[in-house]
């Protein structure tokens, strides 16, 4: 059997990646997957930077899910997410902040979806396979159920080196 992260990569999975647009990052984890075999991979991160960048130049990135995709610190923005984007190779939805965080949030306490007071409309209105009305069972307001994200597992930077990596 080889190292840890040679199986842990799959096709298809959902990786959270850490870090912000090109500090923190998990360089040697995203390396690794750079290695790996995993394509139709759904990226969820806080910012895209360069190696979010490369994975889709790469054509392993179907989805991308951000609050914001803009340019890196190079100031020569992400050229292959915008291509991958134009061609239609790449979905890209995103979320606000408070959104993203939200359905985050639900996933990492394992929840299917949170309540949203208000109407998201901007969002809604872009991603409606996002949302869903609700109503409370015990004040019967309406409100609008956010389908957390499934993570399959997280890349993230530790100060400490770790031989293994776990999934969700």
């Amino acid at each position: 059997m080889g190292q840890p992260h040679e199986d842990f990569f799959q096709s298809g999975m959902t990786l959270a990646i850490g870090g912000g647009s090109n500090v923190n990052r998990p360089a040697l984890l995203v390396r690794k997957l750079l290695q790996s075999k995993a394509d139709n991979l759904k990226i969820v991160s806080f910012s895209v930077g360069m190696y979010i960048d490369i994975l889709v130049s790469l054509g392993r990135v179907t989805q991308l899910i951000v609050p914001c995709v803009g340019h890196s610190f190079s100031g020569k923005g992400n050229p292959f997410i915008r291509v991958a984007v134009e061609t239609g190779s790449l979905e890209v939805i995103s979320l606000d902040e408070d959104l993203f965080y939200a359905s985050l949030s639900a996933s990492a306490m394992g929840l299917s979806f949170v309540p949203i007071s208000g109407e998201p409309v901007g969002a809604m209105n872009e991603h409606p396979h996002l949302f869903k009305p609700i109503q409370c069972p015990f004040t019967e307001k309406k409100f609008w159920a956010l389908s957390a994200m499934r993570i399959h597992g997280a890349l993230i930077r530790s100060e400490e080196h770790t031989s293994e990596l776990q999934s969700h």
